[in-house]
């Protein structure tokens, strides 16, 4: 059974530094459930930029954002 998610109002956030979120999300998901290890896989290609879906400053629901 996977462990349950942090409530998101108890995560450290710092706006325009998506690397450092994601190092600060497994710090505290390791941290609230020690029998799983917890990695971060960034993706990335020759032009630096990669297309993700369902994110908030999406124009719409099923459009990508390019990061």
């Amino acid at each position: 059974m996977l462990p349950q998610v942090p409530d998101k109002s108890l995560l450290t956030y710092t706006p325009n530094y998506c690397e450092e979120n994601v190092y600060f999300l497994c710090k505290s998901f390791s941290s609230a459930v020690e029998t799983f290890d917890t990695f971060a896989c960034f993706i990335s290609n020759e032009h630096k930029n990669v297309p993700l879906w369902k994110q908030r400053i999406a124009k719409g629901p099923n459009d990508p954002v390019i990061w």
